[in-house]
């Protein structure tokens, strides 16, 4: 089955990369800023943080500047989030294609997740210039990263994965992610620091995106390589997903066009 999945993405790559691209163009198409959005947007909202948590509410960076420290958090989460998100209602965004055309419905997820891969890179660039105004260099764990990144985006298909398949059947399905989402970010790492001890190390393992943000940080700010415990949980989670996702897509693909 996994087998056959994967030589039916090779034979649609080009109508991947379409898809792609066509949802990147037109996200962007009625705006005067276009893409420099994916900059000034969360630069803008570091800024803002910044001053608020830490002339105001004196918050610490954990020994590193602030901006750094929110902006090492926020960029990864924000491509887990808004692809999350977006990926609950791709099958209702794609509904009259869906219906038009066949094509493996997995692919209207993948167009979500790589329009935000895409984002997540243009993000990056204010973040790099911040590195470079507070004087961080690149060290050899960056290699890390795209380690990291593959499998924050493999946890990111496969609930979503079951989200979207649910939301066709359960428009709810979308209301709850949605809000479970501006509960999640509390709940994660991005603007306080918790230690892998104590107390909060329970945290690491009932939240499977705080070792992928710890991490990030780890290896950006701490020129240090992963703490690999912290990364079991969302190995875990992405295990017992992807088993969950698999199932009930595939129970509930047959009657997606007559739903829709």
């Amino acid at each position: 089955m996994i087998k056959q999945k994967f030589k039916n993405f090779l034979r649609y790559r080009y109508f991947i990369t379409t898809v792609i691209g066509k949802e990147f163009k037109v996200r962007y198409a009625q705006s005067y800023l276009g893409m420099a959005w994916l900059v000034l947007e969360p630069l803008f909202l570091v800024m803002t943080l910044s001053y608020i948590f830490t002339v105001i509410g004196r918050t610490s960076g954990g020994g590193h500047p602030f901006p750094l420290f929110f902006f090492s958090g926020l960029l990864p989460w924000n491509y887990f989030i808004r692809c999350f998100n977006s990926g609950t209602n791709s099958f209702i965004f794609d509904a009259d294609l869906i219906k038009k055309i066949y094509y493996p419905r997995e692919i209207s997820i993948f167009k979500h997740i790589g329009v935000g891969f895409i984002d997540y890179l243009f993000a990056n660039v204010s973040f790099i210039v911040l590195l470079i105004v507070f004087n961080y260099s690149i060290n050899w764990y960056y290699l890390y990263i795209p380690v990291l990144l593959l499998l924050e985006t493999v946890f990111l298909y496969c609930i979503t994965l079951l989200t979207a398949s649910l939301n066709v059947y359960v428009r709810d399905v979308g209301i709850i992610v949605n809000t479970l989402s501006g509960i999640w970010f509390w709940f994660t790492p991005i603007i306080f620091h918790y230690p892998f001890s104590g107390r909060s190390k329970i945290l690491y393992y009932i939240n499977p995106m705080a070792g992928i943000i710890s991490n990030f940080r780890t290896i950006i700010l701490e020129n240090q390589a992963p703490i690999f415990v912290q990364l079991y949980s969302i190995v875990g989670y992405t295990i017992v997903f992807a088993l969950i996702g698999w199932v009930a897509f595939h129970k509930l693909e047959k009657e997606f066009v007559d739903v829709l």
